[in-house]
C-alpha cells in the first residue's frame, strides 16, 4: 500500500536502524509508494528514481531505486564496500524537500545488501544509480540535502 511522503525536517533527520525480516511489509510499502509516485508523475518532467524508508515514516535502512530496467528494486541494509577514488558534483532533488542542491558523490560504488527475499547480494552501481543509492543512504543517517 502506498504511503504519504514525509516532509517534516525534524522527522527526516532521525537516524535509521537496520531492517529485519519483520520489516518486509514496510519494504513492500516503500516499493508501492515508489511505483505510485511514478505512475502519478507519468506526464511530468521528473520521476522518482529512489526513495528511503524514512521518507514514509519507517526508520529502517531500506531503500528502493529504479534498476537498469526502470523497475523498482528493494535494497535492505546496504553497506558501501568500495567506491571510485574521484568524486563528482551531483545536483540532486528530493521527494521530501523542495529545490535542489549540489553535493559531492562517488560515480561508482560497490554495495553489499540483502534483497526483498533476504538473500545476500553484492552489486556495483554506476552513474545515476550510484548517486541515488548514496542520496538514500544519507537519509538513513538523517542527513538532508
Amino acid at each position: 500500500m502506498h504511503k504519504q511522503i514525509i516532509t517534516d525536517r525534524f522527522l527526516l533527520s532521525r537516524k535509521s536502524t537496520p531492517a529485519t525480516k519483520d520489516d518486509l511489509p514496510s519494504a513492500l510499502d516503500l516499493r508501492d509508494t515508489f511505483n505510485y509516485i511514478n505512475i502519478q508523475n507519468i506526464n511530468r518532467e521528473s520521476e522518482c528514481v529512489g526513495l528511503a524508508a524514512n521518507q514514509i515514516g519507517v526508520f529502517k535502512t531500506i531503500l528502493v531505486l529504479a534498476n537498469e530496467k526502470k523497475k523498482a528494486e528493494i535494497i535492505i541494509n546496504p553497506v558501501i564496500i568500495k567506491h571510485s577514488q574521484e568524486m563528482i558534483d551531483s545536483t540532486e532533488g528530493c521527494m521530501s524537500l523542495p529545490g535542489t542542491q549540489t553535493v559531492k558523490r562517488y560515480p561508482m560504488i560497490k554495495v553489499e545488501y540483502v534483497d526483498e527475499h533476504f538473500k545476500k547480494r553484492t552489486k556495483t552501481f554506476r552513474n545515476i544509480q550510484a548517486l541515488v543509492v548514496q542520496h538514500e543512504m544519507d537519509h538513513f543517517a538523517g542527513k538532508l540535502i
